[in-house]
């Protein structure tokens, strides 16, 4: 029996075939390539956290700021308080005769003299003597005193009774500070304060002159510069601010000029209701009994030396020949002339205001008493329309 082989083949070759050349070239290549690759994808994930965290930080400093200024803000705004007014619990000196009021402090004095003509009125800190005593000034007095100049009162009543009753009329002084433009209340007034220069009176002086109808009120404090305790400084003022002219409204029943048939006029005023107005083109005449007050208005005309050298009574073309001797006079927003004509028979008054496109003209023969008195009435109801 013959022995016979048979080769089988192993259809898996499972011995290691030797690389070729060009594989062995690739591999390094792609190690390489991953490597960059892992690299590549580690920088961007740092970048990431990196970039995460610097807004983090951004975000935070900025909560810090805000808080801060939160902080800042709270801590810094101010806590309201409420002043005290000092002079919440003064005394009020009314006087109902004039019409006006002021405060003082509440431990002080009164005292008065004078008729009710020339009213006196003394008020004066607890430690000053009283006038005739023998003991000495050491404290402050307040001096209100009023004064009768029998027309509307004006700037130069103002000044002649400061030079007679006030302190500059009564004492050397010099003068700190004085405003002879001041308005109360829409009053004229003089308002300053004083040293006095003579040894035997050298005090500290505050004055205030107000003019209110036919009226001067003039008040004056006096620091007698011995009780150091005063603060006259401080306590002067404020008693001068606590000044009041009361607000009562006499004319109520009056009638007022120009009636509304009268049109394009801008400016009122008021009469008592006896007196009978009477029109005639642009003169009114505004009678009481057989006295006669006459009123033009000289539209357009604002300059009061041009309306003097060329004004002329209505009805006539003979102009107007005054006197040199023209006063200047000041009514509230209203200032201008009062004179006379040349033969003195006939007194005139020229207003103007800032506010009024025109000049207003009143005048009365100067002997009719009746005129006189109705144009001081009226003059302190003149008002603008604006």
């Amino acid at each position: 029996m013959e022995n016979t082989t048979t080769n089988i083949t192993n259809p898996i070759n499972t011995s290691p075939q030797p690389a070729s050349s060009n594989q062995m070239q690739e591999q390094p290549a792609l190690q390489q390539r991953n490597t960059w690759k892992i690299v590549a994808l580690l920088l961007s994930v740092l970048l990431v956290g990196m970039s995460g965290y610097i807004i983090y930080l951004l975000n935070t400093s900025n909560m810090r700021v805000s808080n801060q200024q939160q902080i800042q803000e709270t801590s810094v705004s101010p806590t309201p308080t409420t002043v005290a007014d000092p002079m919440v619990n003064w005394t009020t000196y009314e006087n109902n005769t004039y019409n006006f009021s002021i405060k003082y402090p509440a431990s002080w004095k009164t005292w008065s003299q004078g008729s009710i003509k020339d009213a006196w009125q003394e008020i004066s800190s607890p430690d000053l003597a009283l006038k005739g005593s023998q003991e000495p000034k050491i404290g402050m007095s307040i001096s209100i005193r009023v004064f009768d100049v029998g027309h509307p009162a004006e700037i130069n009543d103002i000044v002649h009774t400061l030079g007679g009753a006030g302190v500059t009329g009564n004492y050397q002084v010099s003068k700190i500070q004085e405003d002879q433009n001041a308005k109360v209340q829409g009053k004229s007034a003089i308002i300053g304060e004083y040293l006095g220069t003579d040894p035997a009176y050298a005090w500290h002086f505050w004055s205030q002159a107000v003019a209110k109808d036919n009226n001067i009120i003039l008040i004056t404090i006096t620091d007698f510069k011995e009780d150091k305790s005063l603060d006259s400084s401080t306590l002067a003022p404020q008693i001068l601010s606590t000044f009041k002219l009361a607000t009562l409204d006499n004319t109520a029943n009056w009638q007022i000029y120009p009636p509304t048939t009268t049109i394009g006029l801008k400016y009122t005023f008021k009469y008592p209701p006896n007196i009978t107005l009477q029109e005639a083109q642009d003169l009114a005449y505004f009678m009481n009994g057989n006295a006669t007050l006459y009123h033009r208005f000289l539209g357009k005309q604002t300059d009061l030396e041009i309306a003097l050298d060329n004004f002329k009574p209505w009805g006539t073309n003979e102009q107007v020949i005054f006197s040199n001797n023209k006063e200047s006079v000041n009514f509230g927003e209203f200032n201008g002339y009062r004179l006379l004509s040349a033969d003195g028979n006939n007194t005139f008054l020229f207003l103007k205001s800032i506010k009024l496109n025109g000049i207003l003209v009143f005048h009365y023969p100067t002997v009719e008493f009746k005129s006189k008195t109705l144009l001081e009435q009226i003059i302190p109801t003149i008002r603008v329309i604006e």
